[in-house]
């Protein structure tokens, strides 16, 4: 008996102490990840941290058909930054007129907006901001702008839109009657707290605005005043753009909806083994709380196995349609938080067949 309790005892122990182990383990490994993270930022160059910095700083802006160059000079004074524009380069105008009015907004985004709206783009290299065309750039330097791009919009879905959806949610009236369009939009800007972008010269839309409205959410009352003056939005930038959907369409990659794009790129985590296509599909359903549509002309239902931990849902149904070797198309209604796939089976490769074998030609052997 004191044989056993004493076997126990000793099990106890080392169990305590394997678990004491392992714990320091991990907090050793967290400490060692955050030292490496550390050791990596004092690593780079102090003007790169310095340039860092100042993009986050908080600023505001009014400029209305500023010419290019002086909105830079501004920038360049007061965030004490080397600001520099391919004045000569291929389809650069210095003179540019900007209109642009920011508030409270990282400098980043300033930036980003401005050389946006000179059909720009700009790259942080040997301690400046260098401006110009994106076909103008070093291949290399390219690579910079959609890594730039893909940040932002992460930090617009964990930063910027939830606090903008909670207001634009919150019941409005609204009365304009005879107003500019440019007039109308500033209104609903105040009412929701945000800027508003607008892509045209509010001397070109000179068409005054009539347009009431009663206890109806911000959202769908900014929607209304769109549809009726046959305009589209994005949100880019902690900004609202507005302009043509030809012109918002080609920006829809690096922007979102007030409505269900956050819930496209909600995180899920999940273990499958020997899990059909469609109760798979079922379970990120649950997990995400966006519904997903299987759509196919035959039953196509195969097991899948595969795990995976913090994975954008998109890129997750992506990755199971993929491994199951399927030909699919996606595509995302992010106003009804619904993703819908078409599936079918790939089409078996058709071997061409085998080339006759050539018969062997016995010559005859001549006679002696």
């Amino acid at each position: 008996m004191i044989y056993k309790n004493l076997v126990k005892g000793l099990v106890l122990v080392n169990i305590v102490i394997l678990a004491v182990f392992s714990a320091s383990l991990l907090v050793g490994r967290g400490q060692e990840a955050v030292a490496q993270e550390q050791e990596k930022e004092t690593q780079r160059p102090p003007w790169q941290r310095t340039f860092d910095q100042r993009l986050k700083e908080t600023v505001s802006y009014s400029f209305e058909r500023e010419p290019l160059k002086e909105v830079l000079e501004t920038y360049r004074k007061d965030l004490r930054l080397n600001i520099i524009l391919d004045a000569k380069g291929r389809g650069v105008n210095p003179e540019a007129p900007i209109t642009l009015e920011l508030r409270n907004v990282r400098f980043e985004s300033a930036l980003s907006w401005t050389t946006r709206l000179a059909g720009l783009d700009y790259v942080i290299r040997n301690q400046a901001i260098f401006i110009s065309r994106w076909e103008s750039m070093l291949p290399e330097w390219r690579k910079e702008i959609p890594r730039r791009e893909k940040e932002a919009k992460i930090s617009l879905l964990e930063k910027f839109l939830p606090p903008l959806r909670d207001r634009f949610t919150k019941p409005v009236t609204v009365t304009i009657e005879g107003e500019p369009l440019s007039v109308a939009l500033a209104q609903l800007s105040r009412l929701g707290e945000v800027n508003i972008i607008y892509l045209w010269d509010p001397a070109t839309r000179p068409a005054p605005v009539t347009f009431q409205v009663e206890n109806m959410t911000l959202e769908n009352a900014f929607k209304w005043l769109l549809r009726l003056e046959g305009l589209d939005y994005l949100i880019i930038d902690e900004a609202i753009v507005v302009g043509q959907p030809a012109i918002i369409g080609r920006w829809k990659d690096i922007g979102l909806l007030l409505e269900g794009e956050a819930a496209l790129a909600r995180e899920v985590s999940f273990t499958f083994e020997e899990v059909p296509l469609r109760q798979a599909m079922e379970e990120l359903q649950k997990m995400s709380g966006v519904e997903i549509k299987l759509e196919s002309p035959e039953e196509v239902n195969p097991p899948i196995t595969i795990k995976a931990e913090n994975l954008e849902l998109l890129a997750a149904v992506r990755i199971i349609l993929s491994r199951l070797d399927l030909d699919y198309a996606l595509t995302t209604s992010p106003q009804k938080d619904a993703i819908n796939v078409l599936i079918r089976k790939k089409k078996p490769r058709v071997e061409a067949p085998p080339l006759p074998e050539e018969e062997e030609t016995v010559e005859p052997e001549g006679e002696e």
